[in-house]
């Protein structure tokens, strides 16, 4: 047996249970309750483990069938993280427009500094500039961060050993 080695067991009474009621033979979708189940129980496994994914099955599932399910499996999550990606290319995009609008602000304060523009409105548009250049770094650094954890908790299902037995 693997060393550090995190096992989660799943019990189904046949094939069909594994899979969205709404998949078809040629495309076959992974019953959203079995990723919840399996996402659930690997919350509370150390994050440094592999993981190896025991599915018990009443009715017995040939060759073909257990690697149908593991094609759909990892899928799945290369769906999910080719989302984040796209997320992410956004977010990148979104975090370098804010910049340049929070810099354009700055620079446009500059100019209202050196002509008679009242204080409240150099106010609004420091206000405004920080705001601006604050979201950039909002999203540069934590959402963008939140994507990166998403795809690595993702690519520790797609690495994951799948068992049937």
């Amino acid at each position: 047996m693997k060393e550090n080695l995190s096992i989660i067991e799943l019990k189904v009474k046949n094939k069909t249970e594994l899979y969205s009621k709404f998949s078809t033979d040629n495309n076959k979708v992974v019953n959203e309750e079995v990723v919840s189940y399996i996402e659930n129980l690997a919350r509370k496994l150390p994050n440094k483990e592999n993981l190896q994914i025991k599915i018990e099955s009443e009715a017995k599932l040939i060759k073909a069938e257990q690697d149908d399910f593991k094609e759909a499996f990892r899928k799945y999550y290369k769906n999910k993280n080719a989302e984040i990606n796209k997320n992410t290319n956004f977010f990148y995009l979104l975090s370098f427009v804010f910049l340049l609008v929070g810099m354009a602000c700055i620079v446009g304060l500059n100019f209202l500094r050196n002509s008679n523009v009242s204080y409240v409105a150099q106010t609004i548009l420091e206000v405004v500039s920080w705001v601006f250049i604050w979201e950039f770094v909002d999203i540069l650094c934590f959402k963008i961060g939140i994507n990166f954890f998403k795809r690595r908790k993702n690519n520790k299902f797609l690495k994951s050993e799948i068992v049937f037995r």
